[in-house]
């Protein structure tokens, strides 16, 4: 069975006022973020997230089993 691959969309890690940073048209950004936060709540999230920890503590774990200390 054939599958359509997708790419996952990647937007900035970045504040709404900086994405002009990321994209060269200033006029484009005005426009995306005018679709896109229409008729959203914004919520910023400080600190790290779940995923940042998890891998964090993965990458930890990984170094101590290399070195024989499970």
């Amino acid at each position: 069975m054939w599958r359509r691959r997708r790419k996952k969309d990647k937007l900035p890690n970045k504040t709404s006022s900086q994405w002009n940073e990321v994209f060269a048209d200033v006029t484009i950004v005005s426009a995306i973020l005018d679709r896109v936060l229409h008729h959203c709540t914004v919520i910023n999230i400080e600190g790290e997230s779940y995923r940042q920890k998890e891998r964090k503590e993965f990458i930890r774990v990984q170094a101590l089993v290399r070195k024989g200390n499970p």
